[in-house]
Order: structure tokens, then sequence, then C-alpha cells
């Protein structure tokens, strides 16, 4: 339905829009909202909503309740990780933006592990978009930072193959 598809996009687009307010994303309590971002992401074809849903999620990366929900969630953890493959550079950027925060939080650690982030995150070193670049880099340096504790000094070493 046209409608129902406007009012997606508008709900997206207004959570994409303040979400970027460092006050709005103190002030505002997001566990219920990450969810509805997370299945508007996931639930509607149409990018532009997309767009908007992982780009106000990625917005959030800084906001630990947020973090939180994202990262205990399997469905919305899984999302973001699928659009790290999208085809759609937007998306695709916004999602790796996404996973640059999640990866600074230590509550996330562990899943992101097990979930074998490194080999997805880690190509990015190599891309011609300095933003992927940078982000892939941030991730990795994250991983680094925590991985010793977890995995030990040959998945560091690792980690650093794709750096050099």
């Amino acid at each position: 339905n046209d409608r129902t598809e406007e009012v997606f996009f508008m709900i997206a687009a207004f959570f994409s829009n303040i979400s970027t307010s460092q006050s709005l994303r103190q002030q505002l309590s997001w566990q219920k909202i990450v969810p509805l971002l997370s299945a508007m992401f996931s639930t509607h074809s149409h990018r532009d909503i997309q767009t908007h849903a992982i780009n106000a999620m990625a917005n959030l990366r800084d906001v630990p309740a947020a973090v939180s929900v994202m990262v205990n969630d399997d469905a919305i953890l899984g999302s973001v990780l699928q659009a790290m493959q999208s085809t759609h550079i937007d998306i695709h950027s916004s999602s790796l933006r996404l996973l640059s925060g999640i990866t600074s939080h230590a509550i996330a650690m562990d899943k992101l592990c097990a979930l074998d982030c490194v080999h997805l995150i880690a190509p990015f070193v190599r891309s011609p978009h300095i933003a992927f670049r940078k982000y892939a880099y941030v991730c990795l340096a994250n991983f680094a930072s925590v991985v010793n504790e977890l995995f030990g000094i040959g998945f560091i070493v690792f980690i650093l193959s794709y750096i050099s």
C-alpha cells in the first residue's frame, strides 16, 4: 500500500533526523524505537525507508541503551550484518558506520566475535571508499583492543594482517 509506505518513510526519516541531535539521543528512550527501526529496515523493500532506518540506528551508535538492544536482539544484529552486504552504498555505509560504533561497546564484543564479524569487516580496509576504510579500521582497532582477552595474540596478528 502506497499510503503505508509513505507513513513508514516519514517515521524512518523523522528518526533519522532527530537521531542526529546529541541532546535528543540522550533524552529519548530508544529501547522501543530501535526494534521499530530494525523492523522497518528488514521488512520493507523501499530503499528510502531502509536507508533512513539504518541511518537512524547508526546515529544511535553512541547511546548505550540503544546499542544494548541492538546487540541483545539476534534479529536486529543479523539485519545489521546483512546490511553490510547490501548493494546500495548508502545502506552499506550506514551499516558499517553502525558496526564501528557497536564495536566500541564492551557488551557487544563477545557476540560480534562469536559471529565472526572480523571476516565481514576486514575486507573493507582495502575499499576504494575512504569512509568504508575509516569505519573498518575503527572496527578492527576496537576488536584488537579487547581480543587479547578473548582470543589471544594469534587473532590480533590476523587482524593486523588486514590492516597492513
